[in-house]
């Protein structure tokens, strides 16, 4: 075997730390991401894959909430099926195993209680289990696989497929590991250290004290060591300011207001646990976060139902109720601030009071969120505090909840000491002491109000920048850019290894552009410390493999911990076509050291999609697990990492890759709104018009019996009387009235003589089956019977039952205005061409003083369709090359969530943008000056989605898996904004990294930053 000493470049102290990092950032990512509504009892640990000589399957599931859960009658379904016995109870916090052989199972472990057999067997390759409730409703569920993003190792190793935090999601393979042991810890918590929570020091106020220079002078560099004597520095609250002390031109959010069921970090609670942040009114007694009742809108990433109990199916007291919550409007203008909320009550509310000022705000309902209701007055500076007074209905106890969903604005104040305007650069200093866990990661999280640039330090070395060029700073430097309009950056979390045990300095230089003088600096600053675990596992890993098809197949292993491991006793063990194993005789592998084994030293050669299993001596754990290809494949980073593919093969070194990280995305627009229902809008026209000519006939037998109705034409009435005037009207008038309607008089014809005339009209159709509706409008005195084409389509009140040549009214009737007749149902007469509308008139009698006949005809058409209402589908991601020359993204390729490939011959230029879309043509029609690369195949989720860009080489690209929770900016979940990188080089894995784009104008795209690498985004 060869050994390679430690590589250059980042240490494996750094590479260890990295590796816990990931962890970390992993579960900071789960913590946004809750449960489905439903899931009070979810899958925890899977023993799908036991290994061939020993073992069981089993599964194991957790209670979530702080009570005994009943499952009676509860089910596992899928790829096997179990149904749980009447009194099956888990305790709260608890855990229940189901095995397939339950009695073999409980002799193996020792375990006391354990349910089962289950019907069917747990797959090696991956399938769908459901837990379902009594009422055959979801509560949970996971499609683990044995490839992919799902961990290798549970396939068949010994180890359990396990969730990384029982709160987690169970469908993301992001929140699933393998066990610490082989056997897993069926009825014990998967990782005990990982219940050790971070824990958050805040340590300077937005609106704290500093000493500061204003003097213009050059202060060098030792001002930021801790050991500067600034003791003739003067000391002034924030926020510092020169000119005018200012109040923000753009209101902010009020950051100390929460929505109910909400953790101090924005993320959701489970049922069962205590809301921080509401209480009950009258008593300050605590509230809990409840399990929605089905009834209930359900609970999600935004906010959680609270009440009395952690179970929404709980009953309670019938009556008045009032909750509140407190917050606090320091570091605001208390007039300038505004409340939006949405609510769901249980059953009423009476009234929402502001300082016990009543709003007079109601609703009824909890079945969805009523709202948006709105608060702009009755606040006061500091702490305020909201009452939400309701009922519950009825004279006996029932179900009882409130759900709030709220967020509020107010105009930040922007400057409480003035300092000299003109200096370059100001400097400020803070001093604070540390007394936290020494053992613990550490984190600075930042959040800065800046004009224009600044530098940060701690304890003498940089640790952030903002708007400041990349080079050396000193006084003279400018800022990057001038800033117009300074807002609260939000809290950025950055890493740091020189917290001092004690007295700490934070010290700042905040710098001017150029093109003014104005200052304007505030910074609030806390340390989070993230507990290390008990203990490390060992630390050495698979780092490359040769391909399954190569001449000679070897692996790497890495030691990418701190210290040297001795590898005596080690397993390389090989499963599936070719099972086979190795034994490391002796030797150690030093910090940083590289180990290859050959296929000789080996003594086997795996084949395509055989697994690779690490075990430490014993082969009571599995250090870690790989599967073997038909290509060659190396990690990146460095024994962390993903499984990617290297330009050469680095056997004994570090990995080579020929990776692209300058294309970054940018921009996703993954849920635009909700579009409401439109109706269809339709034009009605005249196709036949009160002028239109007409042919006119009083008969004197019955010669013509129907014919002369359009069912037979062509029909020859070229000797009836031709219509005159502007008008179509037929009739006569003795006396006065109907004059002006008549072109045709039919006086002489008539009177004394008959009381029936025909009118035959043709007109004009071209789109017949384009016509929706029919309407004929008629002016008539005393009756009329109207044909199309031969078929009866109308007849009036007064028109006789049996119709004769010489038939008359029934009953006189006086002609007003049109009266309306819908003939809609006889529109399948219309041909296209000419058509015939045929008109019987009949007068009451021979010697009435009057008759007319008028029609007219109108076609509703449609102009365009109606929709349904539901999600926009307006989608697409937009990427961005931060770089400085061309990049050829000629078969790059979007997978996962979405896909699409690059077509050949697509390049990004430095600086330029592109984008995709759900519906390209639709999109380019809406910007046609955007560039659009094309049309992917499936759809972004709204509740999250993990997007993956490989490069031409099939390595990772850019990866971005965004969330619809806190700390993920909730206006781009259906509020018109997209989620726009605040800086491309940032970490846009982050959430921190990401803003919702200002949709309040919706006019054009635009892109905004923090820094002014990157010129404006044609997309937004």
């Amino acid at each position: 075997m060869t050994v390679t000493a430690r590589r250059e470049g980042l240490s494996m102290r750094e590479l260890g730390r990295k590796r816990i990092g990931v962890v970390l950032i992993r579960l900071v990512l789960a913590a946004s991401w809750v449960q489905a509504a439903d899931s009070i009892v979810v899958f925890n640990e899977l023993m799908y894959h036991p290994r061939e000589d020993a073992g069981i399957e089993w599964i194991e599931l957790h209670n979530l909430l702080a009570l005994d859960v009943d499952v009676s009658k509860w089910s596992i379904r899928g790829g096997v099926e179990y149904s749980f016995p009447v009194g099956t109870l888990i305790p709260a916090d608890g855990y229940l195993v189901i095995a397939k052989e339950p009695e073999a199972f409980s002799l193996m472990t020792g375990a006391d209680t354990v349910y089962g057999p289950f019907s069917g067997k747990l797959s090696n390759s991956g399938e769908r289990l459901e837990l379902v409730n009594n009422d055959h409703r979801l509560m949970d569920a996971i499609d683990y696989e044995d490839g992919g993003e799902w961990p290798v190792a549970p396939d068949g190793s010994g180890v359990t497929l396990a969730k990384r935090r029982p709160t987690m999601p169970s469908g993301s393979p992001a929140h699933w590991t393998w066990s610490a042991q082989c056997g897993g810890t069926p009825g014990a918590a998967n990782f005990p250290d990982d219940d050790l929570m971070p824990v958050r020091h805040e340590v300077v106020t937005l609106q704290g004290e500093w000493r500061y220079d204003d003097s213009g002078g050059d202060q060098g560099t030792l001002w930021r060591e801790t050991d500067y004597d600034d003791g003739d520095w003067p000391i002034g609250q924030a926020a510092f300011f020169s000119g005018q002390p200012g109040v923000g031109d753009t209101p902010t959010a009020i950051t100390t207001l929460y929505s109910t069921g909400l953790a101090e970090n924005g993320a959701v609670l489970p049922p069962g646990q205590t809301d921080p942040h509401y209480f009950v009114t009258s008593t300050a007694a605590p509230l809990m976060v409840m399990q929605n009742h089905p009834a209930w809108v359900p609970n999600d990433g935004a906010s959680m139902w609270i009440g009395l109990s952690a179970q929404g199916t709980d009953n309670q007291p019938p009556g008045d109720y009032s909750f509140s919550t407190t917050f606090d409007l320091t570091g605001w203008l208390a007039e300038t601030a505004s409340l939006s909320f949405t609510v769901a009550v249980d059953n009423e509310l009476l009234d929402v009071r502001i300082n016990g000022l009543g709003t007079g705000i109601t609703s009824v309902g909890h079945d969805a969120f009523r709202g948006p209701f709105t608060i702009q007055s009755g606040f006061v500076s500091g702490v305020n505090q909201i009452d939400f007074v309701f009922t519950n209905w009825s004279t006996s106890a029932n179900p009882m909840g409130l759900r709030i969903q709220i967020a509020g604005t107010a105009v930040p104040v922007l400057g409480h000491t003035s300092v000299a305007e003109g200096p370059i650069t100001h400097y400020f200093c803070k001093s604070f002491v540390y007394e936290g866990d020494p053992q613990s990661a550490v984190t600075v999280n930042l959040n800065y109000l800046v004009d224009d640039g600044a530098v940060f330090y701690l304890n003498g070395r940089e640790i952030h920048r903002t708007n400041m060029p990349e080079a050396t700073i000193d006084y003279s430097t400018t800022a990057s850019s001038d800033v117009a309009d300074p807002q609260l950056s939000g809290f950025l979390s950055i890493p740091v290894t020189n917290l001092a045990m004690g007295h700490n300095v934070l010290a700042v230089e905040v710098h001017q552009s150029d093109q003014d003088g104005d200052v304007l600096f505030a910074a609030s600053v806390s340390i989070t410390e993230t507990p290390e675990p008990s203990t490390e596992p060992v630390q050495v890993a698979f780092n490359e493999l040769a391909s399954a098809r190569d001449e000679v197949f070897w692996l790497e292993l890495v030691n990418y911990g701190e210290t040297t491991v001795g590898l005596t006793g080690f397993v390389v063990a090989c499963v599936g076509q070719v099972d086979a194993e190795y034994t490391i005789p002796a030797g150690a592998l030093p910090a940083g050291g590289y180990l290859v084994l050959d296929g000789a030293t080996l003594g086997f050669r795996p084949a395509d999609e055989d697994r690779l299993f690490l075990y430490p001596p014993g082969q009571d754990a599995v250090s870690d697990a790989a599967v073997v290809k038909n290509s060659h494949r190396g990690r990146y980073p460095e024994a962390i990492g993903t499984w990617q593919y290297p330009d050469v093969p680095t056997p004994g070194a570090e990995n080579h890759f020929d990776l692209n990280h300058d294309v970054v995305i940018n921009e996703i627009m993954y849920h635009r709104c909700y579009v409401p229902r439109q109706s269809a809008q339709y034009d009605t026209s005249l196709i036949l018009h009160a002028g239109a000519p007409a042919r006119t006939y009083v008969p004197a037998d019955d010669t013509y019996g129907r014919r002369w109705t359009g069912a037979e034409e062509p029909f020859d009435d070229a000797l009836w009387t031709a219509g005159t005037g502007s008008t179509t009207g037929i009739g006569y008038e003795r006396g006065e009235g109907y004059e002006d309607w008549i072109g045709t008089d039919v006086h002489d014809a008539m009177y004394g003589v008959n009381r029936s005339v025909y009118v035959r009209i043709p007109f004009e159709i071209t789109d017949a089956a384009g016509i929706d509706g029919l309407t004929l409008k008629m002016k008539y005195d005393d009756a009329f019977i109207a044909y199309i084409n031969g078929r009866e389509v109308a007849r009036s009140a007064y028109a006789p039952t049996l119709v004769r040549w010489d038939s008359g009214a029934d009953n006189g009737h006086e002609a007003t205005d049109f009266e309306s007749f819908d003939v809609t149902g006889h529109k399948d007469v219309l041909i296209e061409g000419q058509n015939i509308l045929a008109i019987h008139g009949f007068n009451y009698g021979t010697t009435s003083s009057d008759m007319i006949i008028l029609p007219e005809l109108e076609v509703r058409q449609q102009v365009s369709p109606g929709t349904p209402g539901g999600e926009s589908d307006e989608e697409w991601i937009e990427l961005y090359n931060k770089g400085e020359g061309p990049i050829d993204l000629s078969g790059w390729e979007f997978q996962d969530a979405i896909r699409f490939v690059f077509p050949q011959g697509t390049v990004l230029g430095p600086d330029e943008y592109i984008v995709i879309a759900r519906d390209a043509a639709a999109l380019t029609a809406a910007y046609p000056t955007i560039r659009v690369a094309g049309q992917y195949e499936g759809r972004l989720s709204n509740k999250g989605e993990r997007l993956l860009l490989v490069d031409n080489h099939r390595n990772i690209a850019d990866e971005v898996h965004y969330f619809d929770g806190k700390p993920w900016p909730g206006k781009a979940d259906g509020h018109y904004a997209s989620l726009e990188l605040r800086d491309p080089e940032a970490d846009n894995a982050r959430a921190a990294a990401w803003r919702a784009s200002d949709e309040s104008a919706r006019t054009s795209w635009k892109t905004y930053t923090y820094r002014a690498t990157a010129a404006a985004s044609p997309v937004g």
